[in-house]
């Protein structure tokens, strides 16, 4: 009987270790299962926060209508366009200043909009609302120029724009009324640095060289201060052969 009593004992001692063992586990498995818990519920927060992100970044700041969609139910959003193409008839104009024009452009300067979409000599109005703080280069065949970008807002028309059209902008940086003007090609310049124009005399066959005096300079056209008059005939790209005197003829 002693030895059953011995038994019995180390039987009990045994099942009190393995029921022990059986706590220690199950509580070891239910703080794993609340710390994925916790997991869980941080990254369903994570997910709510993206979700309410990408609902207010997907409302439009402006009114108007959706011309196109780049994005389908449950695909991917495309990297390099926009979800979303919305037009109105808020339209703007982005352009660039090369960097001789640049220091005689400011913000609020009227604009001149043409293009061969708006019909021939019919130009649109509009005004310049920014200019970029930053150059960039443009490189071309015939080198590279630092421009900088512009936003020009064009003003209610019944000539309707269309978006991605191609369009000339010629911002009025100064303006006078019954000005004379010239193209740029019609000068040389002498040894001192004077502008000069050559006058065809028609009666004579001659040209008379006039020493020129400009006012406002854009990058084509050039106004004449004086010693010129409205009906002059002028000499354009002038030969460095040309002088005082020198005879021509006038082609029609």
């Amino acid at each position: 009987s002693k030895t059953r009593v011995e038994e019995a004992e180390t039987s009990l001692k045994n099942a009190d270790i393995n029921y022990q063992s059986t706590l220690k586990g199950q509580s070891m498995d239910y703080n794993i299962a609340k710390l994925n818990l916790s997991l869980l519920e941080a990254q369903i927060s994570n997910l709510e926060e993206k979700v309410r992100r990408i609902k207010e970044t997907c409302i439009s700041k402006i009114d108007g209508m959706v011309i196109n969609v780049n994005v389908t139910k449950s695909g991917y959003t495309p990297s390099m366009q926009p979800a979303f193409v919305i037009y109105n008839d808020k339209i703007q104009v982005r352009a660039t200043v090369g960097e001789y024009n640049l220091k005689d452009i400011k913000v609020g300067q009227k604009v001149k909009i043409s293009g061969d979409a708006l019909g021939e000599e019919v130009t649109v109005n509009g005004t310049l609302d920014s200019i970029s703080s930053i150059a960039q280069i443009n490189a071309s065949s015939g080198g590279s120029e630092a421009a900088v970008e512009v936003l020009v807002s064009v003003e209610p028309s019944s000539i309707k724009m269309k978006p991605g059209i191609n369009v000339d902008c010629n911002v009025l940086t100064q303006q006078k009324d019954n000005a004379l003007k010239v193209s740029l090609d019609a000068f040389t310049e002498d040894k001192d640095g004077n502008q000069l124009a050559y006058i065809v005399d028609s009666e004579m066959g001659i040209v008379h060289e006039v020493v020129a005096e400009f006012g406002i300079i854009s990058d084509q056209e050039v106004e004449l201060l004086k010693g010129f008059k409205k009906d002059d005939i002028i000499v354009k790209n002038p030969s460095q052969a040309l002088k005082e005197g020198s005879r021509v003829k006038v082609v029609e």
